[in-house]
């Protein structure tokens, strides 16, 4: 029993933090524009919390079969949410995702989805 506690605390806690590739991308969003971003949210759901949600969906009439499919297809998912200090210019937006599209194709990832919200101009100064 003991050491079913450990390891929950164990992933608990890793859940708070990013994986080596999505750190360099952080990294990266910050070089390519030469803005600071601070962070808003980051986590990681490793594959101990992944097979843990297979099971527990598994025992669920609701859930749709599409979502077993995406439960089965991934291993880890990191997600980071971050705020840029100061707005970047519209060709910098556009470098800021290019530069870290490029950096995850060097990790061998490739991107699937891109998120943008806008918002007015002024609102970012």
């Amino acid at each position: 029993m003991a050491a079913l506690v450990v390891v929950a605390v164990v992933e608990a806690a890793s859940m708070f933090r990013l994986g080596a590739t999505a750190r360099a991308v952080h990294a990266g969003i910050e070089v390519s524009s030469d803005l600071k971003a601070d962070t808003e949210v980051q986590f990681t759901v490793g594959p101990r919390m992944i097979g843990l949600a297979r099971l527990v969906t598994s025992f669920i009439d609701e859930v749709p079969t599409e979502a077993h499919y995406a439960l089965s297809a991934v291993n880890s998912a990191s997600v980071g949410v971050y705020k840029l200090r100061r707005g970047p210019t519209p060709e910098a937006r556009v470098a800021i995702l290019n530069r870290t599209s490029e950096r995850m194709a060097e990790e061998g990832w490739s991107r699937m989805v891109a998120v943008m919200i806008f918002a007015p101009q002024n609102w970012l100064r």
